[in-house]
C-alpha cells in the first residue's frame, strides 16, 4: 500500500514539474555569426504568414530568435552579407533541423536543449545542441 503511494505521489510530482516547465518562457534558438563581416537574418516560421523583422547581427556575435521559436518551425531564411543575399528554403535548412532534433511535446515542455545555428558565411548554417566555445551576445540594441 505505502509503495503504491509512493508511486502515486512520485508521478504526480513529475506532472507538476512539467506543467510548471510548459510556464517557462523559451528563447531557444541563438544564431551565431561566424563570419567577419555582420549580417541581416530574416526568417519565416509555419504558423506565421509574415518574415520576421531584419536581425542585424554583428561579426563574431549571436542573437536569439523570438520566444518559442523552434528550428523545426523555420520554413525559410533570408541572410544579406556584404551584398549578397541568399534565400534558404524549408528543404535547404533540412541539415540544421536533422542536427537540432526534437519533438513538439519536448518543445512544449521547454525540454528540448537550444539549438545553436552558426552562420559559417555564404548562406551556409551548421545546427548544434553544443553551446560554441566563446559565445558572444550581443545587446538587443544593436551590434
Amino acid at each position: 500500500m505505502q509503495e503504491e503511494l509512493r508511486s502515486r505521489l512520485r508521478s504526480l510530482g513529475c506532472l507538476a514539474l512539467a506543467l510548471a516547465l510548459s510556464g517557462c518562457d523559451a528563447w531557444p534558438t541563438v544564431v551565431n555569426n561566424q563570419t567577419g563581416a555582420p549580417i541581416k537574418l530574416r526568417y519565416l516560421v509555419d504558423d506565421e504568414s509574415k518574415w520576421s523583422g531584419g536581425f542585424l547581427i554583428a561579426a563574431g556575435k549571436a542573437q536569439r530568435l523570438a520566444r518559442e521559436h523552434w528550428v523545426q518551425d523555420i520554413v525559410g531564411v533570408h541572410i544579406e552579407e556584404r551584398g549578397k543575399t541568399y534565400a534558404l528554403s524549408f528543404r535547404d535548412l533540412t541539415p540544421m533541423r536533422q542536427s537540432c532534433p526534437s519533438n513538439s511535446l519536448a518543445r512544449r515542455l521547454k525540454l528540448a536543449p537550444d539549438c545553436y545555428v552558426n552562420y559559417l558565411g555564404d548562406g551556409r548554417l551548421r545546427g548544434s545542441f553544443e553551446e560554441p566555445k566563446g559565445l558572444t551576445f550581443q545587446n538587443l540594441t544593436g551590434p
